[in-house]
């Protein structure tokens, strides 16, 4: 049985003043979905037709339609947003809607150094400054890299030997 409204949408409307569609927050601050946005995933053979008279029913923009599955990211006007999220999951067209959810990367190396890594992440562990570093952690939530870029370090101090290298 479809579910009318995911936890975040029936958390926001039992609790009066809040925006319902706005932003909700995780625990550490960030996030937890794009206000206002949904997406739709509808099933198997439904017609183009059909697809567009059910979106303009609700009122939505579409952001962007995935070709390889149909799922369509679409943007629901302010006001309007449990009514179109209640529609469209009634709607027998559609085999399920949820909330566009952000997602964050939590990259940390492994290194059993890291900790006393102060210049990477300082949390003052070592009597310093904390936050008085290159912020390593926030530059991994965005990306940890490239595996096809190679780095060469010359220096006369390396220690080839090493386990990092």
């Amino acid at each position: 049985m479809k579910s009318r409204y995911g936890p975040p949408a029936l958390a926001l409307a039992m609790l009066p003043g809040l925006i319902v569609g706005g932003p909700s927050w995780s625990q550490d601050g960030r996030p937890e979905y794009v206000p206002n946005e949904l997406l739709i995933k509808l099933k198997d053979g439904v017609a183009e037709a059909q697809i567009q008279s059910l979106l303009a029913t609700v009122q939505t923009e579409t952001v962007e339609q995935f070709q390889l599955v149909p799922i369509y990211h679409v943007s629901v006007p302010n006001g309007t947003f449990l009514q179109a999220q209640a529609s469209l999951t009634d709607h027998p067209a559609v085999e399920y809607v949820e909330r566009n959810y952000y997602r964050y990367i939590d990259a940390a190396p492994n290194d059993p150094q890291y900790p006393s890594m102060w210049g990477l992440d300082n949390t003052g562990q070592t009597g310093g400054t904390p936050d008085a570093d290159i912020d390593a952690p926030q530059a991994w939530d965005l990306t940890t890299g490239d595996g096809n870029l190679v780095v060469a370090v010359i220096d006369s101090g390396i220690d080839l030997g090493h386990e990092d290298l």
